[in-house]
């Protein structure tokens, strides 16, 4: 009898063990934190029956949208330098000018970016402008991450994946975050595929230039993609 209880005893810490494994990645974040939302439930799915779960291996992209602190002083600037009767007419600012007094600060890129590593998300891409963070990671690394459940629908025949939920992140964390996209499937594939998507105008600043996308976090406008910056050849 002392032999099999000592047995069920093992059992019991090795079951235990897997349980604190399969949740290593959110121990950084106490379950007591309060939670914001990020990013709405698809409109889309209340009026879709999802298929199933979405497979917790599978691998998605993320891009977290940081919220720009002086978005409002960089449009003004922008209208200033265009006004003939402004005296900042035509006095323009380099990308790193730009990013100095407009971008969000690297604290706000570290913030995220840690919080997405702890959750044992990879990030792919931060531009030098700080408007955005990418993550990949498995299905089941988002749904831990953004505290929400990822779901497969029939959309066209088309399986996609959304988000059954609000996106929510810890409030320390979402104070930086304006929205995030790219777990909607449906709206990336609807982007990558829409003949539109080919021909908008690049922004050289945000909000430059805006096209109307499938809604995402409670919006249809969004700024098109920024023209980059090409340097003077050396001579």
């Amino acid at each position: 009898m002392r032999q099999r209880s000592g047995y069920l005893i093992s059992v019991a810490l090795l079951i235990a063990a897997a349980a604190l494994d399969a949740t290593s990645a959110q121990a950084s974040i106490p379950a007591s934190w309060p939670l914001t939302s990020v990013s709405a439930t698809p409109a889309w799915t209340v009026h879709q029956k999802a298929v199933g779960a979405a497979s917790a291996g599978q691998q998605e992209t993320a891009t977290v949208y940081l919220r720009q602190p002086r978005i409002v002083a960089a449009e003004r600037f922008a209208a200033e330098v265009s006004d003939p009767r402004s005296a900042l007419y035509r006095h323009f600012l380099s990308p790193a000018q730009y990013r100095t007094r407009f971008a969000p600060g690297s604290a706000s890129v570290a913030a995220v970016s840690g919080y997405l590593r702890a959750q044992g998300l990879r990030i792919a891409a931060v531009p030098a402008n700080h408007l955005y963070i990418q993550a990949s990671g498995t299905v089941g690394q988002m749904q831990n991450a953004f505290h929400t459940a990822l779901m497969t629908y029939e959309a066209g025949g088309t399986p996609v994946v959304a988000p059954a939920a609000a996106l929510r992140l810890p409030t320390s964390v979402a104070r930086d975050v304006a929205g995030v996209a790219g777990l909607d499937t449906r709206v990336t594939t609807a982007v990558r595929t829409s003949p539109a998507a080919t021909s908008v105008t690049c922004s050289a600043y945000t909000f430059q230039h805006t096209a109307v996308l499938p809604t995402a976090y409670g919006r249809t406008v969004f700024p098109t993609q920024g023209c980059g910056y090409t340097p003077a050849p050396a001579t």
